[in-house]
């Protein structure tokens, strides 16, 4: 797994990150600052997914049109798990596959029920537009992915952290167009004291928000210790597949 540090020591917290937190929510241009670094894997976060890359995820709604055989034509929706049941040849993993790939796989498991079957699989809509903030927070859960979200504006949309809250040292993660699975440390305490340093990037759906009580050490070992088992169902299967 990939993973990127942007971090500062810690420091006692003693302004109001409430009153800060409200105002980036409401004028959001202070919480996106593009702050970039010229770092590569830090770029690539802020770079949202090209269509080109679309991956299917759990709640989306697919055609599947197989032209050799109209009447296994079918809409369907992908299940929690990321599968999808169909006549002939019963349940297939379709989460976190691009539609294209999903075609092909699709076709190869009809090659032993049909002569020459051909397929395509088209998305109708798009479930699971959210992403998840646990750890320290007043009401961990999912957050709804409505419009334009940053990590600041996902904490405050979870009740804000708790006394325990490390917001030094925040981790997003996420799944890449890839396939792999990475994760960063944001500094939310020093991105409220200085707006200009702050390098917050607009969250996707399925991204995790997590914020830690202790320093993290190690992002692989958190991640396995304490982030996924955290996880609801369809966030879990996102980040389990194909690892």
């Amino acid at each position: 797994m990939k993973r990127h540090l942007i971090s500062h020591e810690p420091e006692e917290f003693n302004v109001s990150w409430k009153a800060s937190a409200v105002i980036c929510l409401l004028f959001p241009a202070c919480a996106t600052v593009p702050a970039i670094a010229p770092d590569p894997a830090t770029e690539s976060w802020a770079a949202g997914t090209k269509a080109d890359d679309l991956k299917l995820a759990p709640g989306d709604r697919i055609e599947i049109v197989v032209h050799s055989a109209q009447e296994l034509n079918r809409t369907v929706q992908i299940a929690p798990d990321g599968q999808v049941r169909l006549p002939l040849i019963g349940p297939q993993q379709a989460a976190w596959e691009t539609p294209e790939s999903l075609a092909e796989k699709l076709q190869d498991a009809y090659a032993s029920q049909l002569h020459e079957p051909s397929l395509d699989v088209i998305p109708v809509g798009f479930g699971g537009q959210k992403v998840f903030v646990g750890g320290a927070v007043v009401k961990p859960g999912t957050v709804d992915l409505s419009g334009p979200l940053d990590p600041m504006q996902a904490l405050i949309l979870a009740g804000g952290p708790n006394r325990e809250a490390r917001i030094d040292q925040v981790m997003l993660m996420r799944r890449m167009p890839d396939g792999s699975i990475t994760s960063i440390l944001i500094d939310l305490k020093n991105g409220l004291r200085n707006p200009g340093e702050a390098v917050w990037f607009p969250l996707q759906r399925y991204d995790v928000l997590y914020v830690p009580r202790t320093p993290i050490a190690n992002q692989n070992r958190f991640m396995s210790q304490y982030v996924r088992k955290a996880l609801p169902l369809d966030f879990f299967v996102v980040y389990d597949l194909a690892d």
